[in-house]
């Protein structure tokens, strides 16, 4: 698989993580707004801000947004971008535009 087919991979599993944790903003939000008014009346809470499900999503969009920009900064530098642009680009040093292309992206299916 080449790097525009693993960003479009990517690409769809992050739309399906945040289509999961698009609906579960309301209800986030509304844990919160409990736990702030217990807090605001001295009573802890032991009930967690987000579910395990949740957290995962979470996590999957993590690693994915990683790896995402690993792959954008390939393909800018195979578009014939110079390196300090995309360094400029994407915050980062031109050493580490260099060490992500020195390598191929370690791009691994993100289940969710």
């Amino acid at each position: 698989m080449d790097n525009i087919e693993h960003l479009q991979a990517i690409l769809l599993s992050m739309q399906q993580s945040l289509a999961a944790l698009s609906g579960a903003i309301p209800e986030i939000q509304q844990r919160t707004v409990v736990t702030r008014l217990a807090w605001s009346n001295g009573i802890q809470t032991y009930s967690p801000m987000l579910t395990e499900n949740q957290a995962s999503h979470f996590e999957n969009l993590q690693k994915q947004i990683i790896v995402l920009r690993n792959i954008a900064i390939q393909l800018d530098m195979q578009n014939g971008m110079n390196g300090r642009d995309v360094a400029r680009t994407y915050n980062v040093t031109q050493s580490r535009v260099s060490q992500v292309c020195s390598a191929p992206v370690s791009w691994q299916p993100i289940d969710s």
